[in-house]
């Protein structure tokens, strides 16, 4: 069921019961948008799984379209993990790995900044602080690499920028 409009997160529930089913499939019902009553769900057909499509790795509930489709796919394709490419990922859910710098981390990141004269630019000094007596004015100064990259940094050590997300 879409729960968010904005986001491509989609909820299920499952309930599952650790027997030995005399059964080759079992019923699966699929609910795609947040009904009013009880009788919403009712008037849901199940749609019919096959317990031959489930395995100890992964398994799909889907019409028999889908998942027939999905294993033409598997078989012919190649999985991205096999792929010679980077893919690059926004911010995932949950994954607060990609939230924290730790010292080293941080250290690690300083050190490969350039921290001459000739890499100063002009960088934008935005603090709270600054903000209240100044009435919102950005202040200009002249940064290196390294101290821009470290102006940067300094609030996700806080944990400032989990919360702005």
């Amino acid at each position: 069921m879409k729960v968010f409009d904005s986001a491509t997160v989609d909820t299920s529930i499952l309930e599952f019961k650790k027997i030995k089913s005399q059964k080759t499939d079992f019923k699966y019902l699929c609910i795609t948008s947040k009904p009013e009553n009880a009788a919403d769900i009712e008037a849901v057909a199940p749609q019919i799984i096959n317990t031959n499509t489930l395995s100890d790795e992964a398994f799909t509930f889907g019409n028999t379209l889908s998942i027939a489709l999905k294993k033409k796919i598997e078989s012919i394709g190649t999985p991205l993990k096999d792929w010679d490419i980077n893919i690059y990922r926004g911010i995932l859910t949950g994954y607060n790995e990609a939230f924290i710098i730790d010292t080293e981390k941080k250290d690690e990141i300083l050190n490969a900044c350039d921290d001459t004269e000739a890499s100063k630019l002009p960088f934008k000094l935005i603090n709270e602080q600054y903000i209240r007596a100044n009435e919102g004015d950005e202040e200009v100064v002249y940064l290196t690499e390294r101290e821009r990259t470290v102006q940067i940094i300094r609030p996700i050590l806080r944990g400032r920028d989990i919360k702005r997300y």
